[in-house]
C-alpha cells in the first residue's frame, strides 16, 4: 500500500536554485526544488555506498517510491502549486482586469484554501486573491554574496551570486510515497546525509545546507493542512490530475497523456555531477499541469551518448483535482 509522508528543510542559511531558463544562473534564484533535482542529489549522496545506489535506482524505476517538488511552506501552512484548470464558471467572476492581474500573479495556494480555490472552478464562487497573494509575501529574502574566481590566472575575475534565506518559521517542504518502510528507511537516511551536503547550487561557499525534519505519515499528521493534503492525494476517482512534481510521460504514454490537457513546460537541463560536461535538455511538464488521465511516467538517462548515464527522474505524482 502506497503511504505518503511530508519532510520539512530548515535552512541553516542561503539557498541558491537556478533559473529553468539557464540564463544569468548565478544572479538569480527561484524557491522551487524540483524533483529530478533532488532525485540527482539523493544518488550523488548514494555514490558512497553501491549497494544503497543500486536500490534507489531500482526503486525509481519500478515506481516504488516517488517524490514531489519542494514547495514553500510557513509554519503550518503547507503551499501548492496553482492548478492549470479553466472553466467556464470561474472564467465569468474575472471579467475585471484587475482581478485577471491578481490571478495571473498567483503561483502557489495555500493548503488551506485549496477547496476555495476549486469552488471558484466548479461553482463560480469568488476568490481572493489578493488575501492569498498577501500569505505568500515574506516568504524569503535576497541574499547576494561577492566571490572571486581564480581558473589559472594572474587576477581573480569576480562574481556576484544570488540565492535566498527564508524568514522564521519558511522553508520548503516535499512530500515523499513508498511502497513499503525498507524504501522509506533507505531514501530517509540518504535525505539525512543531503542535508549536510546541501542541495541546489554553490554548496561549496556554504549554500543549500539544512536540518531535515519527518513529520510522519500525511494521513495522521496532527497539521490540519497536511491531512487533506494525504486525502487528496490518496482520493480515487477524481475528474483530473494535476502533477506535485516534474514529469515526462513515457513515448508511449504520451499522445493519451495530451487529451484535455491543461500545462506548462519547464526547461531541464544543467552538468552532469563532477564530470565537467552538460545533460541533454529536456522539456518536461511542470508541478501545477493537470490530466484526465494518469501516466506512469519515465526514468531518463541525460547524459550525451558515449558517456557514463545520468538519470533524470520524471515520474509523476498526481493530486485528485474534482473539478
Amino acid at each position: 500500500m502506497r503511504t505518503y509522508y511530508l519532510y520539512k528543510f530548515h535552512f541553516y542559511g542561503a539557498l541558491h536554485i537556478g533559473p529553468d531558463d539557464g540564463r544569468n544562473v548565478l544572479q538569480s534564484s527561484g524557491i522551487l526544488l524540483h524533483s529530478d533535482t533532488l532525485f540527482s542529489a539523493l544518488c550523488i549522496e548514494a555514490l558512497r555506498d553501491e549497494t544503497a545506489r543500486n536500490s534507489l535506482l531500482e526503486e525509481a524505476k519500478a515506481g516504488r517510491f516517488l517524490l514531489s517538488d519542494a514547495f514553500p511552506y510557513r509554519a503550518d501552512e503547507l503551499f501548492l502549486p496553482k492548478p492549470l484548470i479553466r472553466t467556464e464558471q470561474g472564467l465569468r467572476q474575472m471579467q475585471d482586469p484587475g482581478q485577471r492581474k491578481l490571478f495571473k500573479k498567483l503561483t502557489y495556494l495555500p493548503a488551506s484554501l485549496w477547496d476555495a480555490y476549486l469552488d471558484l472552478w466548479r461553482e463560480g464562487r469568488p476568490f481572493d486573491a489578493a488575501a492569498c497573494l498577501q500569505q505568500l509575501e515574506n516568504l524569503s529574502f535576497l541574499d547576494e554574496r561577492a566571490c572571486a574566481a581564480v581558473r589559472g590566472k594572474e587576477e581573480t575575475d569576480p562574481y556576484l551570486v544570488r540565492g535566498l534565506q527564508f524568514n522564521k518559521d519558511c522553508g520548503l517542504y516535499c512530500i515523499l510515497a513508498f511502497d513499503d518502510d525498507r524504501v522509506r528507511s533507505l531514501v530517509e537516511g540518504l535525505l539525512q546525509s543531503l542535508s549536510f551536503s546541501g542541495v541546489g547550487g554553490k554548496r561549496s561557499i556554504g549554500f543549500g545546507k539544512f536540518q531535515l525534519e519527518r513529520c510522519g505519515e500525511l494521513a495522521q499528521s496532527a497539521c490540519e493542512a497536511a491531512r487533506v493534503l494525504g486525502t487528496y492525494l490518496s482520493g480515487e476517482p477524481a475528474a483530473h490530475w494535476m502533477t506535485l512534481n516534474t514529469s515526462l510521460p513515457a513515448e508511449d504514454e504520451l499522445e493519451q497523456a495530451m487529451e484535455h490537457a491543461e500545462y506548462s513546460l519547464c526547461r531541464r537541463g544543467g552538468f552532469v555531477h563532477g564530470m565537467g560536461y552538460k545533460k541533454r535538455t529536456v522539456y518536461a511538464f511542470a508541478s501545477g499541469s493537470c490530466f484526465s488521465k494518469r501516466f506512469t511516467g519515465q526514468v531518463r538517462n541525460v547524459a550525451p551518448e558515449g558517456r557514463q548515464p545520468a538519470l533524470r527522474m520524471l515520474k509523476p505524482m498526481f493530486l485528485g483535482v474534482d473539478v
